[in-house]
């Protein structure tokens, strides 16, 4: 059915039928999952449940949680737009990640302000009984979740829940806020039935204390005349007939695999030691195919077992580190000449090359030097090929030709979304598409990563999601991280470029198109393709699972979700014993932290500290004297400014230079550097620092007064 064009409504009265049905169960004070398809407008019925909660409740605190910074700020700003009192009032306020503020400031609007914007994370450092004025759950009368299939596994959201649990748990008489959930979707977590698809749900709601499944049922035709489904298309890759790039990359593959055959590495190999038999057992299980997800995970793996024989001799595992660093590069251009034409793949190689050379610059061995070369080789090759001799990739021409057909028909009303699994090709396609000036395309990734690595700040995220809304830019090259909840009303073609997606990612990337007549392209393997079948089945196994769920009498349901309840707790107060334990049996050992990339020392475990729970601080001032500074651009996280990435005098990234209280800490990177037993004389393998099986000790803010004055120079 053509959907009918109609603005959002901005007041209450304007609720359409199915939403006041979406907003039933809530508004009778029910925790509750509003489950319905994108653009059916369930923020605007979560705002309708909030204000009503507020105008009957004068105490009601409520938070509106978001995983990412552009959904908050966007849902922050609607809020704003249509709670016009709570706004006039000054009662609306937001936390966003990367804002500097201070505990007793955050404190403060809390006890100001009655409806919140904060992502989970946030939240739940604020919950924290360590922070200096913890707020604790029952600070609020209402929790809503948007997103909220994500409350499950070890996720910000589920921790919030599992808050909730213990002191549901620990104080009976305690007033616990309502919960509400949004979702499209609710996901099936891979079922195959509909039985495990319901088993899903089930679980999801036990998480969230839900009993009530909030869906369109009465009302379904009234849902249907604002809603459209978009035309699909789904293209198989081609390949290209000739591919010298290809034929290049894949010989210097097969050129670094065979330096692990060397004399002097098969020596080392034949060492008669466990840890040395890994090594040599991943080398003898290289993955044929090099462009499949097993090689670069083969790579990974065989990197982090040679790590752990660093210690055992001096050249032979630094060598074997640097073949793994090359056979990675190789692999990253190898997916990008997949992906791109012959200038993302010259820019790619050239940047990695650079980079090595710096990581390489005291190469001390004969070996290091010789591959060292070959790469730079392989570089000049690269730049030497005429782009016009080698053919384009047509799947790029594919996109430019859909890109150009739609502009043609939309004009400046077009906005395109194109999704990619990596920043670093959202980063080269966003760059491959300049020449289509009337489109000014732009890339969107997230900010989990530094802008070196192909990430943007929370600000410069914002900034590209409001050039996009006011057309500015009218094309998107985005990662995952635009698929969720982003409103761009007059959205109207998205291109999945060889991204697989599950049902959950599907959906939300569908659901980006909110224009009737919009268009969604898929192009991909035969394999990627297929999964997107798998897809389709999958949500109409989530339909089903829904509607069985609420073919079942409350009682029912209750009796499930409170018995899922008592054993998700008991389960989670084993784990928190055992954390507790876990801190409490750290012992004091001598331990040293060094560099993943070579073992170099970094610094000594005495010397290591813990700031803010989280961040390891080198507190000895001689480590200034051993470190480079690359400036990168300032991100603040509340009230720590990260400046500076620091290299370390072997070359290798050690971590960043971190602004805390105007004095300047250099803060570990826990994937730059591994934990070394002075004593036992072997490596700790830890994936997360709070893995470390040692007592760090923590500081306070007058430790950091002190190491501060420490820096000053005296007075003669």
């Amino acid at each position: 059915m053509k959907k009918k064009e109609e603005p959002t409504p901005k007041t209450y009265g304007g609720l359409r039928k199915y939403q006041e049905e979406l907003a039933e169960n809530a508004l009778q004070g029910k925790n509750t999952i509003i489950c319905a398809v994108t653009n059916a407008g369930k923020t605007i019925v979560a705002f309708h449940i909030i204000d009503e909660h507020i105008k009957r409740n004068p105490n009601a605190k409520v938070v509106f949680l978001a995983r990412t910074n552009p959904l908050l700020d966007q849902q922050y700003k609607k809020a704003c737009d249509i709670l016009k009192r709570l706004q006039r009032d000054n009662d609306i306020k937001k936390f966003l990640v990367g804002q500097e503020s201070t505990d007793e400031s955050a404190r403060q609007q809390f006890d100001n302000g009655r409806l919140f914007f904060m992502t989970p994370q946030l939240l739940m450092n604020k919950m924290k009984l360590e922070e200096k004025f913890p707020v604790p759950i029952n600070t609020f009368s209402m929790l809503v979740l948007d997103e909220c299939h994500h409350v499950h596994g070890k996720t910000p959201y589920n921790d919030i829940m599992a808050t909730y649990r213990k002191a549901q748990n620990d104080a009976q008489d305690m007033k616990l806020p309502q919960i509400v959930g949004l979702t499209a979707s609710p996901g099936t977590n891979k079922a195959k039935d509909e039985t495990s698809a319901k088993e899903h749900l089930m679980k999801v709601m036990t998480n969230m204390d839900v009993i009530h499944l909030s869906t369109v049922r009465k009302h379904k035709e009234n849902l249907e005349e604002y809603t459209t489904e978009a035309e699909q298309v789904v293209l198989q890759m081609k390949v290209r007939k000739r591919n010298p790039i290809q034929d290049k990359l894949e010989s210097s593959i097969s050129y670094v695999e065979r330096q692990f055959q060397l004399e002097k590495v098969q020596t080392f190999l034949a060492v008669s030691m466990q840890v040395i038999h890994d090594v040599k057992q991943s080398l003898l299980n290289i993955p044929i195919q090099k462009l499949e997800q097993t090689y670069i995970q083969w790579i990974t793996e065989t990197r982090l077992k040679v790590e752990n024989v660093l210690n055992k001799d001096e050249y032979v595992p630094r060598l074997m580190l640097t073949y793994l660093r090359h056979l990675e590069i190789y692999a990253e251009c190898l997916e990008m000449n997949s992906l791109l034409d012959t200038q993302a793949v010259v820019d790619l190689i050239t940047s990695r090359s650079s980079e090595e050379s710096i990581q390489s610059q005291n190469a001390n061995t004969i070996e290091e030097r010789d591959i060292l070369k070959y790469l730079e080789d392989v570089c000049k090759f690269m730049c030497s090929l005429d782009p016009e001799q080698v053919e384009c990739n047509p799947d790029v021409q594919e996109i430019i030709h859909w890109l150009q057909r739609e502009y043609e028909k939309q004009g400046d009303n077009s906005r395109f979304f194109i999704f990619v699994k990596t920043r670093a090709t959202a980063r080269a396609l966003a760059k491959r598409l300049e020449h289509l000036k009337n489109l000014n395309c732009e890339y969107f990734t997230g900010s989990q990563v530094g802008i070196e690595d192909g990430g943007l700040t929370k600000h410069k995220q914002l900034e590209v999601l409001n050039k996009f809304k006011s057309g500015v830019h009218k094309c998107l090259v985005a990662t995952a991280v635009a698929s969720e909840g982003i409103d761009i009303p007059e959205c109207n073609m998205m291109i999945r470029y060889r991204f697989t997606a599950n049902e959950i990612t599907s959906c939300q990337m569908r659901g980006r198109i909110r224009t009737a007549g919009g268009k969604e392209v898929i192009i991909g393997s035969e394999k990627e393709n297929l999964r997107e079948t798998i897809n389709v089945e999958r949500m109409v196994l989530m339909k089903r699972a829904v509607d069985a769920v609420i073919a079942m009498n409350e009682h029912e349901i209750r009796e499930k979700i409170d018995k899922g309840k008592q054993l998700l707790f008991q389960s989670e107060e084993v784990e928190r014993k055992k954390a507790l334990e876990s801190s409490k049996n750290k012992v004091v050992e001598q331990f040293k932290v060094t560099c993943r990339k070579c073992s170099k020392d970094i610094v000594k475990g005495q010397n290591l500290r813990i700031l803010k729970g989280s961040l390891h601080v080198v507190f000895d001032n001689s480590i200034f004297g051993r470190i480079k500074r690359e400036p990168i651009k300032h991100i603040v996280t509340e009230d720590i400014k990260l400046t500076d990435k620091v290299i370390g005098d072997c070359g290798h990234a050690w971590g960043h230079l971190n602004v805390y209280n105007e004095c300047e800490l250099v803060v570990m990177a826990q994937k730059s550097i591994k934990v070394f037993n002075v004593a036992k004389q072997v490596s700790v393998n830890v994936k997360k620092w709070k893995d470390v099986p040692y007592k760090i000790d923590t500081v306070d803010d007058d430790d950091i007064l002190a190491f501060k004055a420490s820096q000053l120079p005296t007075a003669e």
